[in-house]
C-alpha cells in the first residue's frame, strides 16, 4: 500500500522484490596460469678461502686448494669431545681427490698435525683407503709450506724457547 502522498512505506520497500537476471560471470582468461612456484628462501652466502693455511690451523668454513673445495667443520665425539673434521665438498674431474667428494669419510685436525697416519677404521676398508688418501693430500701440501714434518718441528721448537 502507498501513503497518500505517493510514497512506499518501510514494510512495503522491504517486500519489493527485484526480479534476479541471469549472473553473468567474467569470462575465464586463458593462457598460463599465474606463477605459484615457491621463492628460495634468503640463503646466507659463504666465503671461499683460498689459504691452505686456515685448514691447518682449524679455522670454520669452506677452503679451496689446488681445485678442491674443503669444508672445515665442528663435530662431536660419541664421547662429548670436539674437534674439527675436514670433508671433501667438492673434488673435480683430473684433481688429486676426485670421487671423494660428498663421502663420509673426513680427517680431523688433529690427525693432520700428526706425522704419520691414523685411523679409526680397519686397515684396508674402502672408508680407510679414503681416509687415508685425503690425510696423505693434506700431509703433502703441509708438507711444501713447511707446516709440518721435522723442519717445521725444529722451527716451532726454536719459536717456543
Amino acid at each position: 500500500m502507498s501513503k497518500p502522498d505517493g510514497k512506499k512505506s518501510k514494510k512495503a520497500k522491504a517486500k519489493t522484490v527485484v526480479p534476479m537476471s541471469r549472473v553473468v560471470r567474467p569470462n575465464k582468461v586463458h593462457g598460463p596460469k599465474p606463477d605459484f612456484t615457491p621463492r628460495p628462501k634468503k640463503t646466507s652466502v659463504e666465503f671461499v678461502s683460498t689459504k691452505a693455511e686456515n685448514i691447518w690451523h682449524g679455522y670454520c668454513g669452506l677452503v679451496e686448494t689446488a681445485g678442491i673445495i674443503f669444508c672445515v667443520s665442528k663435530q662431536e665425539h660419541s664421547s662429548g669431545h670436539e674437534f674439527r673434521a675436514i670433508r671433501v665438498v667438492s673434488a673435480p674431474v683430473g684433481t688429486e681427490l676426485y670421487g671423494l667428494a660428498g663421502s663420509r669419510v673426513y680427517v680431523s685436525v688433529a690427525d693432520l698435525h700428526c706425522l704419520n697416519f691414523r685411523s679409526p677404521f680397519k686397515e684396508g676398508t674402502p672408508d680407510y683407503k679414503r681416509q687415508e688418501h685425503i690425510w696423505g693430500f693434506f700431509n703433502q701440501l703441509f708438507t711444501k709450506m713447511c707446516l709440518k714434518g721435522t723442519h717445521a718441528q725444529k722451527v716451532e721448537k726454536e719459536v717456543a724457547t
